[in-house]
């Protein structure tokens, strides 16, 4: 009786800790959000068929004259030098603007992540999706693609990226608006018949005084990737030999005044 009674005792108090055991927010976020949510079938290459608009700094994918930018957005624009842009070394696009540019992507959904795989640039995107225990970023951790989580919602796949790294085009590369390591980009899929919609959110504090969006939709394809995009570095710089200068260089640069107050050494 003694030996039943202890047994009795560990499993109630086994029990208990069980019900108060608390569960993480994430998780059940992710299990509301999976139980609400049909999942689209969005498996498969996608292209533009009605070839979108052709990126041009100007009204695509942006009307950059209608956007909400910071004073400091337009100052860096300004100063900003076109051979300081990262796609003469070969460094790939970032969404928003991975999304606009004019070149066919693969979707893989898997039951713990979603594989993007760009022709543009040869880049792949994994959307981590919540409730599987995926890898967390560290709190100094920034990626040049960011960190991408996923969910279903409402018969859409959302992804939320975030902890970019500072990127000097990382808002739109053809109008040189850069983006801080506050961005956060939020894209939604889902079918609408046989059409695919993309929807893209941008929201950045430091250079965006609110969102910027756009939304295209893209037709199923039954090509290939064309890879590797095989960027070429010297290739690549080989433009900027025709550029004018920008900036005529000083034998000797005088700051009047450093950030911090100090007047310059004679």
């Amino acid at each position: 009786m003694i030996k039943n009674s202890r047994s009795s005792l560990i499993a109630a108090a086994a029990f208990l800790l069980f019900l108060a055991t608390p569960y993480s927010d994430s998780t059940l976020k992710a299990q509301s959000r999976a139980a609400a949510a049909e999942i689209p079938d969005i498996d498969g290459i996608w292209f533009r068929s009605d070839g979108g608009c052709t990126p041009d700094g100007v009204t695509c994918p942006f009307v950059v004259a209608e956007l909400p930018l910071k004073a400091r957005t337009l100052g860096f624009r300004e100063a900003f030098d076109e051979p300081l842009a990262p796609k003469y070394d070969c460094v790939p696009s970032v969404v928003p603007s991975l999304v606009a540019d004019p070149y066919k992507f693969q979707i893989e959904q898997l039951a713990d992540r979603v594989v993007i795989t760009y022709e543009k640039d040869d880049v792949i995107r994994t959307v981590w999706m919540e409730g599987h225990g995926n890898p967390q970023p560290k709190v100094g951790d920034f990626y040049q693609q960011g960190h991408s989580r996923g969910w279903y919602e409402e018969n859409q796949l959302v992804v939320e990226t975030t902890k970019f790294t500072f990127d000097p085009v990382g808002l739109d590369d053809m109008s040189n608006l850069p983006s801080s390591t506050s961005k956060k980009v939020t894209e939604r899929y889902w079918r609408d018949g046989e059409l695919m919609t993309v929807e893209v959110t941008t929201v950045d504090p430091l250079f965006l005084n609110g969102p910027i969006q756009f939304t295209w939709s893209f037709e199923s394809s039954d090509e290939p990737l064309y890879l590797p995009y095989g960027c070429d570095p010297e290739l690549s710089k080989e433009a900027l030999e025709f550029l004018p200068p920008k900036y005529e260089d000083p034998d000797l640069v005088r700051i009047t005044v450093s950030p911090y107050g100090e007047q310059p050494r004679d």
